[in-house]
């Protein structure tokens, strides 16, 4: 007859009831290994390997840790980065047809022309302006009429 009358009830608590807490980079780094390895599994069965990285994402938001939501937004500007930058490398200068090049020249000359042409106008009437509301044309006109 051995009673443990000395812990409290708080105590008896079952292990399935209790938050599953582990270190944020742990958490990320399982996220990322199994994301890795559904991916890995996808290609190899000839299937688009992005369907596995986004079920596996799906899957761990049901039992993944709190804080890594807090993250969320920093890792999917880092994913977006990450896949610009892959597909960036993927492109060489050899491969790309001459009317790409004049498809994205022609934009931007065409927008230095009309601000080149726009600003002088815009600039000195910008400094007239500036002139009167700050009252230097009047001082102007004053030294122009002495009699004044």
């Amino acid at each position: 007859m051995h009673d443990d009358v000395s812990a409290p009830p708080a105590l008896h608590v079952e292990a399935a009831q209790l938050p599953k807490q582990y270190p944020l980079q742990l958490g990320l780094a399982y996220l990322l290994l199994v994301g890795y390895l559904v991916r890995t599994l996808f290609v190899s069965l000839c299937l688009p390997a992005s369907v596995g990285v986004i079920l596996t994402g799906w899957s761990f938001s049901y039992f993944i840790q709190e804080d890594i939501f807090v993250g969320r937004d920093m890792l999917q500007e880092l994913a977006f980065f990450l896949v610009l930058l892959t597909a960036g490398l993927e492109i060489s200068i050899l491969h790309l047809k001459p009317y790409f090049f004049v498809l994205a020249l022609v934009p931007c000359t065409a927008e230095l022309l009309a601000i080149a042409a726009y600003s002088p106008r815009r600039s000195s009437c910008w400094f007239q302006l500036k002139s009167h509301v700050v009252g230097e044309g009047q001082r102007e006109e004053r030294l122009r009429r002495p009699w004044t």
